[in-house]
C-alpha cells in the first residue's frame, strides 16, 4: 500500500517528523491502489537519479514547501538516530539491567541500522537538492583531492 511504499521511499520517521502535510498527503493518496510512475524508484539507482527521484518526491508529497533549518535539523536527528543505531550493533556503551529496554535480535538491530542510513542519505539528498549541489560532481571533486593527500 502507500504507506509501505512511502516508507520506502523516505522512511518512517521522515513521514512522521513533516507535520500534517504528509498525513494529509497521504490520506488522498490512500484511495489509488499504487503511487505515480513518476514516484517509481529509478533504474538504474545513480546517484543523479536519485537526487532526481528525491527532488520528484518531495514536490509530490510538499515537503519541498518546507524551510531550508527544519529540513537541517531533521537530517540532524537522523544522524543522532544512526549514532544509536550504530551503538546498538556495535554494543557500544549498552544500559545493563533495564528492564523498560527492549530486546532485539542481531537481524533487528542490524534492518535498524540499514533504515537509519536511508534516512540520512534520504535527507542528504534532499539538502543538496535544496543548495543545488550535484552530489556526483561534489563526490568526485573531493575525493579526488583527497586521494592525493597523505594520510596516516
Amino acid at each position: 500500500d502507500i504507506r509501505r511504499f512511502s516508507r520506502h521511499v523516505s522512511s518512517r520517521c521522515y513521514m512522521n517528523a513533516i507535520d500534517g502535510g504528509v498525513n494529509a498527503a497521504l490520506g488522498s493518496a490512500m484511495s489509488t491502489a499504487l503511487p505515480p510512475a513518476a514516484l517509481a524508484f529509478p533504474e538504474p539507482m545513480t546517484l543523479p537519479a536519485l537526487q532526481d527521484h528525491v527532488r520528484v518526491v518531495c514536490a509530490h508529497f510538499g515537503w519541498d514547501q518546507k524551510e531550508d533549518e527544519k529540513v537541517f535539523l531533521l537530517f540532524v536527528e537522523e544522524v543522532g538516530e544512526l549514532a544509536k543505531a550504530i551503538r546498538k550493533v556495535t554494543g557500544l556503551a549498552e544500559e545493563q539491567n533495564n528492564p523498560d529496554k527492549p530486546t532485539w535480535s542481531d537481524a533487528a538491530k542490524r534492518q535498524n541500522l540499514a533504515e537509519e542510513v536511508a534516512d540520512v542519505f534520504g535527507y542528504l539528498l534532499e539538502l543538496a537538492n535544496r543548495f543545488d549541489v550535484d552530489l556526483a560532481s561534489a563526490y568526485r571533486d573531493k575525493f579526488s583531492t583527497a586521494m592525493t593527500r597523505q594520510w596516516d
